[in-house]
């Protein structure tokens, strides 16, 4: 029933707009219809908030922003930090449902005085703390439903100029390979903590993809651009 709703939908339109480039290969693939169909209109970033501040600080701390729950693979991550110096940090901004477990877990490894857990703060604090972190990570679960997903975390990230250590999905993959602005990595506490090292021993790296970050923003994720992309849509099928 959901397929056939999705193909009468798809096939039956005018113009879709997706979100991501991987969503509207898996609809030409799923469904056989050109890729002219498809525009894509990703989430966009306000710049007056999430304002670029690439110049690297001497912090060692690395933050997630967002939702603790089950398409989040976090134990990994924090599992990590069992290799890495102890003056390198972990803080957690948001909660869910898994929050709990999460907090068991970093008190079972010792780890209650270098990962914290901060609760919701305002959008302007988020956007103050990821412009004071060394890097910020993007965990998400290996399940082929999340590989459109191109999260906000990520999105707000590079808005400022913070690198990333991501998960592997296939559309992280392709904003990674488009814009230079992070590390994907597989969901394994070693690999994880080899990308969080090699990122943090290297300020002039972490600078330039911090640089290549809010270019591949600008170009791609300002509301301006967005709105004119969805006017010029309304307006082929007006």
């Amino acid at each position: 029933y959901i397929w056939t709703l999705e193909w009468l939908a798809i096939t039956k339109s005018d113009a879709v707009t997706v979100i991501t480039e991987t969503m509207a290969q898996s609809y030409v693939e799923k469904f056989e219809v050109p890729r002219e169909k498809f525009t894509l209109v990703p989430f966009g970033v306000n710049k007056e908030l999430f304002t670029p501040t690439p110049e690297q600080t001497e912090s060692t701390r690395v933050l997630y922003v967002g939702n603790m729950g089950d398409a989040h693979a976090l134990r990994p991550f924090i599992k990590a930090f069992q290799q890495l110096p102890s003056t390198y940090t972990l803080e957690f901004i948001g909660d869910g449902k898994r929050r709990d477990e999460l907090e068991t877990l970093t008190s079972e490894l010792d780890f209650s005085d270098r990962i914290s857990f901060v609760g919701f703060v305002d959008r302007t604090e988020v956007a103050s703390r990821l412009q004071r972190s060394a890097l910020s990570i993007v965990p998400l679960q290996d399940d082929i439903q999340l590989d459109y997903a191109r999260p906000n975390k990520l999105l707000e990230s590079m808005a400022v100029g913070t690198p990333y250590v991501a998960s592997d999905v296939r559309e992280i993959q392709r904003v990674t390979n488009e814009s230079g602005s992070g590390l994907v990595v597989s969901n394994d506490p070693d690999e994880i903590a080899t990308a969080i090292r090699e990122l943090m021993s290297d300020p002039e790296r972490r600078e330039k993809m911090g640089n290549s970050a809010i270019t591949h923003i600008d170009t791609h994720h300002r509301w301006p651009l967005l709105g004119e992309r969805v006017t010029t849509v309304l307006d082929t099928v007006s």
